[in-house]
């Protein structure tokens, strides 16, 4: 991975299309990654003007304006400019000398359509909070389609006189957290919080005790003196399906490797210390 530039850190990920984690890489390098806002040019010393990920120094939005708010201001204030622009040149070329030429909104045929910096400004805070309202949307529906998806399944199962309904999928390690961790379900296009000794919140997973991370590593007690050692992009296969209840939702239940630790394995790697008090206590 080149993260030099926005392009280098495109070509990067470019090349990973078709590895097995080439997506959860993908999603990690963009969480990573600052979310883009709007801003008003005179912030400009609170916030960058330029664009990672395209490598252009100096970016704005300019699309067609009946997609985005934001880029409808930006036609509004170039069709200014270009008028301004327009008017500077006829009046260079009646004579009058560029420092004397006054232009006021008034003048300007468009010029109900300027924006004071501070409006200009408030306009950017609401975009950015719808934006990222979207955007939360958007990761919603996904997550509550799958669900709708399972339900049907389900249903469709049962009527065949099944009672259960798994689906069988793959998830990566993408975060460790003192109580929780998350994984990525790159086939479902979501991540999920999991919490640490079954916690007591509503999405578990079934028959794992974790322990916190130590240095980036964590490590699961599949069943008394077997135990796994995970970290980031290490995975597992899971069983996913619908949660019981009114609520759409769905349980990611993980499934133990093939190849687990023993004790001593462990004690040799975190130390005797670590182990009792985390495994013992």
């Amino acid at each position: 991975m080149k993260v030099s530039s926005g392009k280098a850190l495109a070509d990067s990920l470019a090349r990973l299309r078709g590895h097995k984690e080439g997506a959860t890489i993908r999603a990690l390098a963009i969480r990573c990654m600052n979310l883009a806002k709007y801003c008003c040019t005179v912030e400009s010393a609170d916030h960058s003007l330029s664009h990672f990920a395209l490598n252009l120094p100096l970016y704005t939005h300019f699309t067609s304006p009946i997609r985005r708010y934001a880029d409808l201001v930006v036609h509004r204030v170039l069709k200014c400019a270009l008028e301004i622009e327009g008017m500077v040149n006829k009046a260079i070329r009646d004579g009058i000398p560029e420092d004397k030429i006054s232009i006021t909104p008034k003048d300007i045929p468009s010029g109900q359509l300027l924006l004071h910096e501070s409006e200009v400004t408030d306009v950017a805070v609401h975009c950015n909070e719808r934006k990222d309202a979207a955007r939360k949307c958007s990761e919603k529906s996904t997550e509550l389609y799958y669900c709708l998806y399972l339900q049907s399944l389900l249903e469709q199962h049962k009527a065949d006189g099944g009672v259960s309904h798994i689906e069988k999928h793959r998830a990566t390690l993408t975060k460790i957290a003192d109580k929780s961790f998350q994984i990525f379900l790159p086939t479902i296009g979501c991540e999920r919080e999991l919490f640490h000794n079954n916690g007591q919140k509503d999405q578990l997973w079934i028959g794992t005790i974790l322990t916190k991370a130590k240095e980036g590593l964590m490590y699961v007690q599949w069943q008394e003196g077997l135990y796994q050692e995970v970290s980031i992009l290490d995975g597992w296969d899971v069983n996913v399906f619908l949660k019981p209840g009114d609520k759409l939702d769905f349980v990611t239940e993980l499934q133990p490797p093939s190849k687990l630790m023993t004790e001593a394995e462990v004690k040799a790697t975190v130390g005797d210390d670590f182990f009792t008090q985390h495994f013992l206590a």
